[in-house]
């Protein structure tokens, strides 16, 4: 039996940014989409006890009518209030109690919200109003007969678009005029607004179905360019498509990146990653996952295997970061992927330390999870409901709800909202979510418990070294200038430039590379930000610098000689 893991969207005032290797200075990271897989949990009999949540309200509202809809959001919210349609009527509801604040008829089908001000609505005849957040009086009313049959609401910066088959239509927020429609395309994707440009990933049959994006002028609806491939990450100078054309026979990789211009399409190069080994069956050596966080790739390959990389690495550096039994991944969600494991939990990885944390209780497939700032909720195929701390793994609450499908959790001040196949429920977070996002250190950062001395001299930094991974970290700068290496930042290329002796590379953070004169040399942690330094691995420090690194277990203290006389 399975049971996909829903595609999460997150409305911007609450998607989770991921702190990793920053681009290149002047260029901008835009759009980074998050991945939601497809794949099975087995069944587990391990005896498992969670506090039993009780909701503080609940209610009835409209099923979707296709089973392709279950993940549609039935509900949308604003950090004040969430709205529901019930019955072709609009709702809006008090979180508090549940109560309806207002309600509007008119057989909607469509809702979207951009702040508090107003509520879009698009009814089953293709009417859409702009309504009052307050009290859901008419501010504007148009009819959009391209969308009688049906269409998707989107609002951002001052538009609302409407996708309906064959067709995107730009209408202006503030008083409701039209402002451009768009029928190049077969078909249109959920259509993703931009500074100055609006994207759209599509399908395109033909002898064989083809991924396509499409770039549009905001302001006019003109098709700016097409290119094959969908987006894994758009910045203010370029695009980065996944080429998801099957590998063929004579390819030597199992991921494509095409690199186009974000205003023109222009093709400015390609990236590959995951070489395949000699004989492997290309119609399954492709890579299965695969996105682009700041600088780093991260890619599921079928071998199971999940590798890590940056994005100006040479094939050589790509580092497995986890050995999985599956080539799905969900996230990344606060600097973590999710992973379903075949005895019935999850586990995440931190996508830059590799460090696990299991989530566990779950015994039966996974329906649906969604990462709302310190919180992982899962919702399982039996109807069972899980809170977990996403940091620590610990279960917070569980639920019956008696449903096989759930919508996109939603967090509206200090309660959860669980859509499920006719119900809308409303939790009380548990305490330890009702934090401010980001007050918890995450538990694999600790203190490294070891002395440190150089040529006899014991050290101490601030920052001082850390352990993750039971690997020792330690600040670069910190240490490189107590060794008597120059340091020195580099802001056109976000790069740490330095020189020792008759040596000298560069370090960027994320990049599992050194720059030693303009070739790679691999290390084996790419540097890390935190506590708002730089650090590197100490193994890695003795060959770059040509020092002697030596481990004494048993007084727990790292001994560094500055002669150079090579690191062990």
């Amino acid at each position: 039996m399975t049971a996909p893991f829903r595609k999460m969207i997150l409305p911007a005032a609450t998607a989770l940014s991921l702190s990793l290797a920053a681009p290149p200075v002047g260029a901008e990271v835009w759009y980074e989409p998050q991945l939601i897989p497809s794949g099975t949990v087995a069944s587990s009999d391990s005896a498992f006890a969670a506090p039993l949540a009780r909701p503080r309200w609940t209610i009835e509202y409209d099923k979707p009518t296709d089973g392709d809809e279950w993940n549609d959001d039935r509900v949308v919210a604003t950090d004040k209030r969430p709205y529901y349609i019930q019955r072709g009527k609009l709702v809006a509801a008090e979180p508090s109690s549940g109560r309806r604040a207002w309600t509007v008829d008119g057989n909607v089908v469509s809702v979207a919200v951009e702040d508090d001000t107003a509520v879009y609505a698009l009814s089953a005849a293709g009417a859409l109003s702009r309504l009052s957040a307050s009290d859901g009086g008419v501010a504007w009313r148009t009819q959009i007969d391209d969308a009688a049959n049906g269409g998707e609401l989107v609002v951002a910066d001052g538009t609302v678009y409407v996708k309906y088959a064959g067709g995107l239509l730009a209408v202006d927020a503030k008083s409701g005029h039209r402002l451009w429609r768009n029928t190049d395309a077969y078909s249109y994707g959920t259509p993703i607004p931009l500074k100055g440009l609006l994207l759209f990933a599509t399908s395109e049959s033909g002898a064989i179905t083809r991924d396509f994006t499409y770039g549009i002028d905001k302001a006019t609806g003109r098709t700016l360019w097409k290119a094959e491939g969908v987006p894994l990450q758009v910045r203010s100078d370029v695009v980065y498509l996944r080429d998801t054309y099957p590998v063929g026979d004579d390819e030597a990789f199992g991921l494509k990146v095409d690199v186009v211009a974000t205003m023109t399409g222009e093709a400015k190069g390609s990236r590959y990653f995951l070489p395949l080994p000699e004989g492997r069956d290309r119609l399954t050596g492709g890579a299965g996952r695969a996105v682009i966080a700041g600088d780093l790739v991260i890619a599921a390959a079928f071998d199971g295997s999940v590798y890590r990389t940056h994005l100006d690495a040479e094939p050589a550096n790509a580092a497995v970061m986890a050995a999985e039994s599956r080539s799905d991944f969900a996230g990344p969600y606060g600097g973590k992927l999710f992973f379903a494991d075949p005895g019935g939990s999850l586990h995440s990885r931190d996508v830059l330390t590799n460090a696990r944390v299991d989530y566990s209780g779950l015994d039966n497939p996974v329906a649906r999870l969604d990462v709302r700032e310190d919180g992982l909720y899962v919702g399982q195929t039996d109807g069972d409901l899980f809170a977990f701390d996403v940091h620590s793994g610990k279960a917070l609450f569980r639920f019956e709800t008696g449903a096989k499908h759930f919508g996109p959790f939603r967090v509206v001040g200090n309660l959860l909202l669980v859509q499920t196949e006719g119900t809308l429920y409303a939790f009380d977070l548990p305490k330890e979510l009702q934090r401010t996002p980001g007050q918890v250190l995450t538990p694999i950062q600790r203190k490294a418990e070891a002395a440190l001395r150089i040529d006899g001299v014991e050290q101490r930094f601030e920052p001082s070294p850390i352990m993750i991974d039971n690997r020792m970290f330690v600040p670069l700068r910190a240490l490189f200038e107590a060794v008597g290496a120059a340091v020195e930042y580099d802001e056109a290329t976000s790069g740490v430039n330095v020189a020792y002796a008759d040596r000298a590379f560069t370090l960027r953070e994320g990049a599992p590379f050194a720059l030693v004169g303009g070739k790679q040399q691999s290390l084996s942690y790419a540097p890390l930000l935190m506590n708002a330094a730089v650090y590197v691995p100490l193994r890695d420090v003795g060959g770059l610098l040509g020092v002697e690194v030596v481990w004494h277990d048993d007084t727990r203290t790292v001994e560094i000689a500055t002669a150079p006389t090579g690191s062990r």
